[in-house]
């Protein structure tokens, strides 16, 4: 989804086989002349449709849209979500190796948890958005 600006008020432009669908468009009174121009979420895809079938079917070609896009943006998350996981298991092994010397209750590893709980509680939303993909990725299989 982009923003994209216009000069009329038309749910959707057909280009051949491009699919241009807008959602959210408002009214933008521009320039000194105060013409009237819209602008609104603009998604892009590709159809056979006639502009007649796509004016009959726009809710769920844009509610399609709108989930394709969500998905691409899930499957990014959790790609950062696991790169970043990857990038602080240092955090974990340094606690585990300070519980194993000093014991879990000791002050040494409670000083070094309190530096790092941030860090922990990070990955933790890290693990879920991995978990969160990992589900929907079975669901659809």
């Amino acid at each position: 989804m982009q923003t994209n600006r216009k000069g009329d008020d038309q749910r959707f432009g057909l280009f051949g086989s491009t699919l241009h669908l807008y959602d959210n468009l408002v009214e933008v009174v521009c320039g000194e002349d105060s013409h009237v121009e819209y602008e609104g979420d603009m998604y892009v895809t590709t159809t056979d449709l006639s502009a007649d079938q796509v004016d009959e079917q726009f809710d769920a070609l844009l509610a399609g849209c709108k989930d394709q896009e969500q998905t691409e943006r899930d499957v990014q998350d959790a790609i950062q979500a696991e790169s970043n996981l990857l990038d602080t298991d240092w955090v974990e092994n340094q606690l585990s190796r300070c519980a194993l010397l000093y014991g879990g209750d000791s002050p040494e590893y409670l000083a070094l948890f309190d530096r790092r709980k941030d860090l922990l509680l990070q990955r933790e939303a890290w693990v879920q958005i991995v978990r969160n993909a990992q589900e929907e990725a079975s669901d659809e299989a």
